[in-house]
């Protein structure tokens, strides 16, 4: 789709800065140009050759790109001149947990710099973002969520009503096995130990005990989680996204998690996700941004328990890493985040009807179809899969032919590459 000369003129007004290259870094330079006509400033501590080769975007690996200080000042001392020379606004967009507290925490800093900041004031984004925080709120809501116990890995941490400290007994006497994650994602990518996992399932009281021990020994210092274990199966999770002015959620879509990365460091991230109408979950996270004034994009990580009901699991604070179903869904995923960042307009007046809707089918899907047909097993939903492939609906963000030969090859070898993890 080519930009409208509308869009390009609010293209020639901001400037993306893009915090990482992973699947979400690649899809926010693909869509800024889509639908601006804009190329995208990447900031990048590695060589991710599927963003670095595109033709769209001035690719930067920066020493210290992932450090508070060394980023800030690459930000206003490099950055933000370059961008004031070309009459540009910058705008800050992030792919992971740590980059998006970066923003949040330094946001008036980075405003006051002449950055567009796409992100929820700290003090709201450090309290939503801490799991047990997170679960407070939920219990005070009726928002459903696992069984879970507080595991204190540094001094000083707040109570939470409602959640219990585990104690011996717990620990001995749980059915296993249970799960144990951090409170805080974006603190948990600096901590250092063998072994270490996005999320860790643990079969007995001794290796329960044994992490714990690990975790302590590192830099972390928030919470640890320990949770009831919902389930074993790839679908039985589901993606949440929103988008929200004042607390009031604009757009809304729901995606139904088929298969997820099954590598060490990525376990849990989605890698095909079937567009679904899940009308209960958008009521629960709308009850949950209305009742802390949430702006802008908000992803909500949802679990099905043994029960056949959900579980809200976690937000994270920012657009997800699959936020391109967005754009599959109906509409371009940044488009929300210029109007109401960059241009300062209500999101309901400057969508089309249809973009609000946000209502097409679609499968979300990264690694090659002969990979999702084995991994998806139930008759209905493999029935969706093969819908979709059919209607020519299910895409993958890295694969674009419109972008350069480098990237298109770099992007077919990831995808190739999936089948080492299957």
């Amino acid at each position: 789709m080519q930009p409208t000369s509308q869009d390009l003129q609010i293209g020639k007004t901001f400037r993306p800065v893009v915090l990482g290259a992973d699947v979400l870094g690649y899809s926010y330079t693909r869509q800024f140009h889509e639908t601006y006509g804009v190329d995208s400033i990447v900031l990048a501590k590695y060589d991710i050759k599927f963003t670095s080769r595109s033709k769209w975007n001035d690719y930067r690996c920066v020493d210290g790109v992932e450090r508070e200080e060394e980023l800030l000042a690459y930000l206003k001392e490099t950055i933000a001149p370059e961008c004031r020379a070309e009459g540009r606004k910058p705008l800050l967009v992030a792919s992971g947990d740590w980059y998006a507290e970066i923003l949040s925490k330094n946001k008036s800093e980075l405003t006051a710099a002449g950055f567009a900041v796409p992100y929820n004031d700290y003090s709201l984004f450090s309290v939503i973002t801490m799991k047990e925080k997170f679960y407070g709120l939920c219990s005070e809501l009726g928002i459903p969520y696992p069984k879970t116990w507080l595991v204190a890995c540094g001094e000083g941490l707040d109570p939470i009503p409602g959640i219990d400290v585990i104690s011996d007994e717990v620990i001995d006497g749980h059915e296993y096995p249970m799960i144990v994650k951090p409170a805080n994602s974006a603190e948990w990518h600096y901590a250092e130990f063998e072994g270490k996992r996005k999320i860790h399932t643990v079969n007995s009281p001794a290796e329960l005990r044994k992490l714990i021990s690990d975790v302590k020994g590192t830099s972390y210092s928030k919470y640890l989680l320990v949770q009831e274990c919902l389930a074993v199966r790839d679908d039985s999770l589901h993606s949440v996204t929103v988008f929200c002015e004042h607390g009031e959620m604009t757009l809304g879509r729901v995606g139904h998690v088929l298969v997820q990365d099954r590598s060490a460091k990525g376990i849990g991230n989605p890698l095909v996700i079937l567009g679904e109408d899940r009308p209960d979950l958008l009521d629960f996270a709308a009850r949950f941004c209305k009742k802390v004034g949430y702006e802008g994009y908000g992803n909500f990580d949802v679990m099905d328990g043994a029960d056949g009901k959900p579980r809200f699991l976690e937000i994270n604070a920012r657009p997800g890493r699959n936020t391109y179903y967005m754009t599959l869904a109906g509409v371009p995923f940044v488009k929300p985040i210029v109007e109401k960042f960059v241009c300062g307009n209500d999101i309901r007046q400057s969508l089309t009807s249809a973009e609000r809707a946000c209502d097409r089918p679609f499968l979300f899907c990264v690694p090659p179809y002969d990979i999702v047909r084995k991994e998806v097993t139930d008759p209905v939903l493999k029935q969706g899969v093969e819908e979709s492939i059919k209607a020519g609906v299910a895409k993958s963000p890295l694969l674009n032919s419109e972008d350069s030969l480098a990237q298109r090859l770099y992007a077919r070898l990831n995808r190739v590459n999936f089948h080492s993890k299957f």
